[in-house]
Parts: structure tokens; sequence; C-alpha cells
């Protein structure tokens, strides 16, 4: 990307899991500096994540920055700071159902996320890389069908490629969308939800261009984030096929891709453009 074009920033989506977070799960410090100096310069930080929204917000306390986030990729919006729901959406029970049938049929790990809550029947390796991972412990129920409440937030397919392939070609005319977060993490999510149309529906809450956001992503359910904001950044550890919507790529998860994006895009071109100004 030229640095020329680059605009004044006002918010930056980020997702967290192979983006934010390194392989560990972890956080640099100097990735944390960078969050807070961009905060600092009145630059909203979003974190944009198919974590439900309690993991984020023990991700955004261990970082310490507030403001909004986006969940389940893109089903739920939420103010951190007045706790207020901007924008949740659900599949529908009837869909939902089917969600759950197909997952089943398909022989895959299969989680269910119900406004905060997440429920498996099984606490399988799965459940455990995952409980690891968004540091949340799942709710272990004999029939996942019996919580569904008004719909899911979002249900969760884990599996090898030939059974998600399979799943995949079930729910292609239902009304959900899907993409991966992972090979073998398949979201399902409302139809016509992602973490676009969430950064979308940020934008305009705030009255925000699209040219004064940047989104920093991985994966595919990073790729609608991508093409809504202005400058698009991908971190070097993505498919080859998620890069191709980058305007910038940076180093990858292990190496701060995030940190290394925030300085150069957020903080030298905008220490640029105050020198200029004087």
């Amino acid at each position: 990307m030229d640095e020329a074009s680059v605009a004044r920033f006002r918010l930056v989506a980020i997702d967290l899991d192979g983006t934010l977070l390194d392989s560990n799960h972890r956080i640099h410090a100097r990735t944390v500096r960078m969050l807070h100096e961009v905060e600092r310069r009145g630059i909203e930080i979003v974190l944009a994540s198919a974590r439900m929204p309690r993991s984020i917000l023990k991700v955004a306390r261990e970082l310490g920055i507030g403001g909004r986030i986006i969940a389940y990729g893109g089903a739920v919006v939420l103010d951190t700071k007045s706790g207020a729901v901007l924008d949740a959406q659900t599949i529908s029970p009837t869909a939902s159902k089917h969600v759950l049938s197909v997952g089943i049929d398909a022989g895959v790990h299969v989680s269910l996320y119900v406004d905060d809550e997440w429920y498996v029947e099984d606490l399988d390796d799965a459940a455990r890389a995952e409980s690891r991972a968004a540091n949340v412990v799942p709710n272990v129920v004999q029939d996942l069908g019996r919580h569904l409440g008004p719909g899911a937030a979002k249900i969760l397919l884990v599996g090898e490629t030939a059974r998600l392939q399979r799943a995949i070609r079930s729910l292609e005319r239902s009304r959900v969308s899907f993409s991966h977060s992972k090979p073998d993490y398949l979201e399902v999510g409302p139809l016509g939800v992602s973490k676009g149309s969430a950064l979308r529906r940020l934008l305009e809450i705030g009255g925000i261009g699209a040219k004064e956001a940047m989104a920093i992503g991985d994966n595919y359910n990073d790729v609608e984030m991508l093409r809504t904001a202005g400058c698009a950044v991908v971190v070097a550890n993505a498919p080859d096929e998620v890069k191709q919507h980058a305007d910038y790529l940076a180093p990858s998860n292990d190496e701060e891709g995030v940190a290394f994006a925030l300085e150069r895009l957020c903080l030298v071109k905008q220490q640029r453009r105050a020198a200029e100004r004087e």
C-alpha cells in the first residue's frame, strides 16, 4: 500500500486468534504498547472475533483497552464501557436445529452459543482445546437442542476437512452464513452476518467513513471485514486467498504483525503529517 494514500484512521478493527494473539494465545508487550499509543491518539480499537463476548472481554481487560467489540463473527456488537448491546442477531430456532443435525450427521464436534453461554454435549478434545484458547468453560449438557432459546448466536463445527465439506454441502441452501476461522473450524452464524456487516454498523453509528477505518485479520471469516475497511491489513500467516484482499501485508502473528502495522500505518504516518503541518 502506498503510504502517501493512508488516511488518518479513526477506528482499527483487529481479529484475535491468528492475528493479535500469537500461536500460544499470548500478546507481546510491544503490541500492547502500540495499542495503548493508538488509543491515546484518539483512534478506537475494536476487537473483532468469532469468540463469545465474555472471552473477548477478558482479552480487552488484559490489554487494558476499552471501547466496542464485535463478537460471534459479527452477530453481537457491544459497547464495553456502557454495557449496551448495539446489535444482536441470531440463527432462527428452525435453522439452528438444522445446523445441529448437520454437524451430528457429519460426525464433527458441535458447540452451541446462545446469548453469552457455550454448550457442548461432550467435553472432547475440540472442546478442551477451545476452552483453553478462549479461557471459558463450556456447559456440558445432554441435548443441545433443548438450549436453543430464541436461536443460536453461533454454532461451531470442528473436524477434519472431508467431514466439514460434507457439512458445508448440507448448509449451502440453509438460511445461515458460514466461513472458516481455521482450517478445521467452521463458524456458522445468522444469514448475512459477518465481521464486515458488524463493522459497517459501527462506522454508521460513529459517522466514520470507510477510508478512516483499518481492519487487520488472518483468515476467511475476516475477509468481509477487510473488504469493508478502507485499509485492509493481513498478517503473513494468513492463507494466500486471504492475502489477496490485503492493501498491506504485515509480519505474522508470531512476529508482532499487528504492532508493526499500527506503528507503520497509524503512528509514523500521523507523526509525519503533524510535522508537515508545523
